[in-house]
């Protein structure tokens, strides 16, 4: 740990988000689930603006884990 990665080393970062607390509205829902869409395009469009550096940036799945699974969003 310390240094930079070396040339062709895989690094993985992970990006974890926390959705709206139990019992929050359908507005704060609504509200987060908009957020959350225009964060992925942001990302997205980062992605495209530095694609023509000698950069690899590889974004496999962004995801957003629902802290109760039956739950709708």
């Amino acid at each position: 740990m310390g240094g930079p990665p070396q040339p062709g080393e895989d690094q993985e970062v992970t990006v974890d988000l926390d959705g709206p607390e139990d019992g929050a509205s359908d507005k704060e829902k609504d509200d987060f689930k908009k957020s959350f869409e225009q964060w992925k395009k942001d990302i997205a469009a980062l992605r495209e603006k530095y694609a023509k550096l000698k950069i690899k940036i590889r974004v496999s799945k962004i995801a957003y884990k629902k802290k109760d699974p039956d739950e709708s969003f």
